[in-house]
Formats: C-alpha cells, structure tokens, sequence
C-alpha cells in the first residue's frame, strides 16, 4: 500500500494473521461444501477481519513514513519565506521544525524524516549569498541530487552545511565552500556521501568535509581541488568512525603535508582500498 510522501508494509504480525485467515478460509470453505454449512465461513469472517483490521493499522503506524520535499529553484533570494518556490534553504528550515510550515507555503512541511529533491525544471548550481551558509542539518534528511545536476556553491565565503542529526547527500557536487573547519560540510552526527563530489573547498582543517566525533561514510565520491590552508585533511579531517569505498582523491592540498587526502587524528578508517588497518595519514 502507498501513502503519501512513503511506501508501508503491513506488520510482521497481520501478515501472519493474513495467512492464517487464508488458510482458515480455504479449509472452511471445502468444509462447507462436505458438509454444507456456510455459515461457517460467515462466522469467521465476522471474528477474524476486525482483528486483521486493528493488526493492519497498527504496522502502518509502527513504520515511520518518509516525507518529500521537492524544490523547485536553484534561486538562494535574501527573502525567502512567501518566495512562490520552494528553495533548499526553505526546504531544510522545514525539515528541521517538524509539522511547521516556516516558509509562507512555498515548500511541504517537514516530519523531521524527510527526503528534499529537485523538481525535473531544477537543475544547476545553488550559490549561497548574503544569508550565508544554509541551515544547520538537525533531523534526519537526504539531500538528493539525482539526474539534476545540481551544484551548492558556497561563492568562497560560506560553510556550505553543518550536521548534527543525520544527513544523506546523493549526486550533488559542493564546491568553493569556505571556514575555518569542514568548509565542505562539518558533520558533528552522522553524515552518508554517496556518488559526490567536493571541489575547491577550503578550510584551516577539513577543506572538504570535518567529521569530529561524527560517523562519516563515503561511497563512489571524489575530493579534488580542496586545501587546509592552515591545519591537515584537505579532502577529509576525521576524528571518529570512517568508511571510504570506491572513492577518488587528487589535487587536494594541505599544509605541512598533512593529510593532503584524508588526515585521521583519531577514530577508526576502513576502506577497501587502503591497508587494514588504515595509517592515520593518507
């Protein structure tokens, strides 16, 4: 069954039940015609669907919907809230105030487990100006940039995203992202990067992403072009748990030699390509 915004399935418990009543149904059904005794048939029908029905309810309560927000503008204006097009700045203030619509209608509200996409018409590059860096990442949210081509441009100034709940980024590239730590994205949570890429970041630690006590994950991503102009891990700082897998790393820069890839001060690195266990500095 289909409900807006997520896919459910009926509960482990009113699937059993389903079976059971198919079997029951089938059995009195062949009892019926032996014995000619319908009623039978009716009578378990009358038992047995309200508590198929209350069993149904409850898995789809019990499995928690994920709800869509669709952007439909690469357009970053200073005002924003009543805008008429749902922006990703918008889109993320929703999702951070669950059941909230923060944005004067331009954008669905959030449930606090939440998937922004781009409309088919929204394709290009988002360039932060003078609101500076988006919203800090404070639930759980996939950014997904499939099939649009889609580009956060943090115009060498800002911090392009901040983590502290859970985030997803698919098939975006965050490029020209700025600050001291993680100009890329800082994930102070859980951050999953799949199919990325982070160009021409740059920070004192962490050009493209710093992970400090976060859990950082990295699939089929590549870090070019990024520098820790004052510290160590222009492509990834990390001081936590990480996993990198069929990743690309060239053209990052940091100071000192540190990590010019990947520097991991403390925290465990597994990747498939690198000795096991990996070596703090790659």
């Amino acid at each position: 069954m289909k409900e807006p915004g997520g896919k459910v399935r009926i509960g482990v418990a009113s699937e059993c039940l389903a079976r059971a009543l198919t079997r029951a149904l089938g059995w009195s059904l062949s009892a019926s015609r032996a014995i000619v005794r319908p009623g039978l048939l009716v009578a378990l029908l009358i038992v047995l669907a309200p508590i198929f029905l209350v069993l149904t309810q409850s898995g789809l309560h019990a499995i928690p919907l994920v709800n869509s927000i669709v952007v439909t503008t690469t357009d970053d204006p200073v005002v924003t809230s009543g805008y008429g097009f749902c922006t990703l700045r918008e889109a993320i203030d929703n999702a951070n105030d669950p059941g909230v619509d923060t944005t004067g209608g331009d954008c669905v509200k959030g449930t606090g487990n939440d998937d922004i996409t781009f409309s088919p018409s929204t394709t290009g590059t988002i360039t932060l100006g003078t609101n500076g860096e988006l919203p800090a990442i404070l639930n759980t949210l996939t950014i997904d940039g499939t099939g649009q081509n889609i580009t956060i441009d943090g115009s060498l100034d800002y911090q392009i995203l901040y983590v502290s709940g859970a985030l997803t980024v698919n098939d975006l590239t965050i490029e020209n992202g700025a600050s001291d730590t993680g100009a890329g994205i800082e994930n102070a949570g859980t951050l999953t990067v799949t199919n990325s890429t982070f160009l021409n970041n740059s920070g004192q630690d962490g050009g493209g992403i710093l992970s400090e006590g976060g859990t950082l994950t990295v699939t089929n991503s590549t870090f070019s072009g990024n520098n820790a102009f004052g510290g160590a891990g222009a492509g990834i700082w990390n001081h936590g748990p990480l996993n990198v897998t069929n990743s690309t790393f060239y053209d990052n820069d940091a100071a000192f030699g540190l990590g010019g890839g990947i520097y991991s001060q403390f925290g465990t690195v597994k990747s498939p390509t690198a000795p096991s266990p990996a070596t703090p500095r790659l």
